[in-house]
């Protein structure tokens, strides 16, 4: 009761700031990370894992990213010399950099391979099957115990530890061995993760998963180890490659990011299925109004209200004050061919609700979402969420409403309304922003007709300014490197060059066709509809290449060395023989005699006869250089 409470008065307090001070504060999208704020926040990085799985492998080979097989040695002697199945007293190896020693017998397989010209055998696969733990070979702390070894694996249960005694890495399964805890800690003690994960594969093999989940279970193959388990009874800690975290479970949590801040509360309104948006408490410890109630939409922060740090949603509250019945069934793509799966948008069949309790009378931050069945089951969606009073959005909030739309092309093929099925786009209406009883008052209506993930870098829900077009692009206006050179006729355009770049929209567009009578320019929209810009559709730039030249300083006189000519003797040794024969009474006798007679000659040698001072060749002295290059140039089209 108390933190309803607290929730009543944050609400209240936070639309009073906003009403009281007319204003809300917009984050640009360049505040944000490229293609979209958060991560998969429920997703541990896969490869991280598979480098958990090969460390608890005592077999590598030669393409091993973690050992290099040459440098393994044995009692002292580098492997490949040494004799296959054997046991050793001592094997020494670096396990991704850890220096490591044990005992044991080892396997290896090795060929011959060429260095500088000579044969050298090198190992292609090394095998270690320990007979004593593995130890660091620095202090002699404990890596693996012997414990923990069958043959060259690691068993699951059996921890790895850092060079201090601190467990590194370690997998629990839990009491009724259906699920797995998976933990890895730096040395310093901080979490590299911690993850609630399915064990085994179950679930990937089931028709229907996440039915009566007391968490949620997601719009994908949650299988395997990697995502954080809809069953969790204890919170995970996911890091991300890009330095952001997310830590809790998988309805609600905090994810921290590198840059924009740190984001509380109901994470799955994220996903394109729930609303691809949500409410989120802000916290900016560095920025003049640190505590904020944040609208995101497709992954970008829209609008923020100023908000206090009483009124931060707490996570467990969240996950006591949540109802969950959600099921989600995979989409079927057997009936689809080649081409039609490579189009496909995959939207699975989902239905349930996600709800905060008592939502007739809700106060505070919470959330509403259900699905119906229409023409087929969980084809039409309602979510709410943000902060209410009296069960009525009031203060930030963000609202949907989503109808799945099929098409036989696209969709795999229900025969009925009880059938799994994959949409083909959806059809989304609602409100994002600042609401009072309800209503919105400050923010913006979706109405879109055509929500559909074929543009899967675009900014699906969001405003489009220039109509036709469905997505917003990554280019931005700044061109780095390129220089802005005032206005051009949109006549001027060429055809060896017909590009614009859309600045409302960020993207860069051939142009078809230019009418000097509608004074506009035409383009092919993401529709397969054309498009006609003008002075209407927000700056539009030509871009083009040309000669330009710059300066650069340069000395102007250089030291270079001297060079003379010389002559130089040589000689070829040659030897002139001769032969004296005398005549002998009864025998001839023959005298040889041997003279050295070499060939001598002259030839002429370039030796160094030392340096001097003379004018720079390239600036011909006068202390500066032009150079030539092409450069990037855009000039900004007008339509008089």
């Amino acid at each position: 009761m108390k933190n309803m409470k607290q929730l009543k008065q944050s609400t209240q307090s936070v639309f009073g700031v906003a009403m009281l001070v007319l204003m809300s504060f917009n984050l640009s999208a360049q505040e944000i990370v490229e293609g979209g704020l958060f991560q998969h926040y429920y997703r541990m990085n896969k490869e991280k894992l598979e480098e958990f799985t090969v460390l608890k492998r005592l077999s590598w080979s030669a393409f091993s990213k973690l050992v290099d097989n040459n440098y393994v040695k044995v009692d002292g002697e580098y492997a490949v010399v040494k004799k296959n199945n054997k046991k050793y007293d001592e094997i020494t190896f670096t396990l991704d950099g850890r220096k490591l020693v044990t005992s044991g017998k080892l396997f290896i397989d090795k060929n011959k391979t060429y260095v500088n010209g000579l044969k050298r055998p090198r190992l292609t696969n090394v095998t270690i099957q320990p007979t004593s733990d593995i130890r660091y070979q620095s202090n002699g702390q404990l890596f693996a115990s012997i414990d923990d070894i069958e043959g060259s694996i690691i068993k699951p249960s059996g921890n790895l530890y850092n060079e201090d005694g601190s467990v590194f890495y370690s997998e629990e399964l839990d009491e009724t061995g259906k699920y797995i805890y998976r933990t890895a800690s730096r040395p310093n003690g901080e979490y590299e993760f911690m993850l609630y994960s399915p064990n085994g594969s179950e679930r990937e093999k089931s028709d229907e998963f996440g039915v009566h989940s007391p968490n949620m279970v997601y719009p994908y193959n949650v299988g395997g180890t990697q995502y954080i388990s809809p069953e969790a009874k204890e919170i995970s800690l996911l890091n991300f490659e890009n330095g952001d975290k997310y830590i809790g479970f998988a309805t609600a949590g905090t994810y921290d990011t590198f840059r924009s801040g740190t984001f509380t509360g109901y994470m799955p309104t994220l996903f394109m299925e729930y609303g691809n948006g949500g409410v989120f408490f802000l916290e900016r410890p560095w920025a003049e109004n640190p505590y904020q109630w944040a609208l995101v939409v497709d992954g970008e922060v829209e609008m923020t209200i100023p908000a206090d740090i009483s009124e931060k949603p707490q996570v467990d509250s969240l996950l006591n004050n949540l109802e969950v019945n959600m099921s989600y069934y995979p989409y079927p793509t057997y009936m689809l061919d080649e081409k039609e799966k490579k189009d496909a948008i995959w939207w699975p069949t989902m239905s349930g609700h996600m709800l905060s309790k008592d939502t007739a009378n809700l106060n505070g931050y919470g959330i509403k979402f259900h699905t119906t069945d229409s023409a087929f089951r969980g084809d039409h969606s309602y979510l709410e969420v943000g902060t209410f009073q009296n069960g009525k959005l009031h203060g930030m909030g963000y609202r949907v409403n989503i109808t799945r739309l099929y098409n036989n092309k696209f969709s795999s093929r229900p025969k009925n309304e009880t059938e799994n099925y994959d949409a083909f786009a959806a059809r989304v209406k609602g409100a994002a922003g600042v609401f009072n009883n309800g209503e919105l008052v400050d923010g913006r209506v979706l109405d879109i007709d055509n929500a559909r993930k074929t543009y899967k870098n675009g900014n699906r829900w969001k405003h489009i300014p220039v109509e036709g077009f469905a997505s917003i692009g990554n280019v931005p206006l700044s061109f780095k490197g390129s220089v802005y050179y005032g206005d051009m006729p949109y006549t001027g355009i060429t055809s060896d060059n017909p590009y614009v770049y859309v600045s409302d929209i960020q993207r860069i567009i051939k142009v078809l066709e230019i009418d000097t009578t509608r004074k506009a320019i035409k383009v092919m929209g993401d529709f397969d509809e054309p498009v006609w810009l003008d002075e209407n559709s927000g700056p539009l730039y030509w871009l083009y290449s040309a000669k330009t030249a710059t300066t650069s300083f340069c000395p102007k006189t250089i030291t270079r060395k001297k060079f003379k000519e010389i002559n130089v003797n040589k000689s070829i040794p040659r030897n002139t023989t001769t032969v004296r024969k005398v005549d002998g009474a009864i025998v001839d006798y023959y005298y040889i005699t041997r003279k050295s007679d070499p060939i001598e000659y002259t030839v002429k040698q370039t030796v160094l006869d030392g340096y001097e001072t003379v004018t720079c060749p390239i600036c011909h002295g006068e202390g500066i250089v032009s150079i030539s290059a092409n450069s990037s140039q855009y000039k900004q089209l007008v339509f008089h």
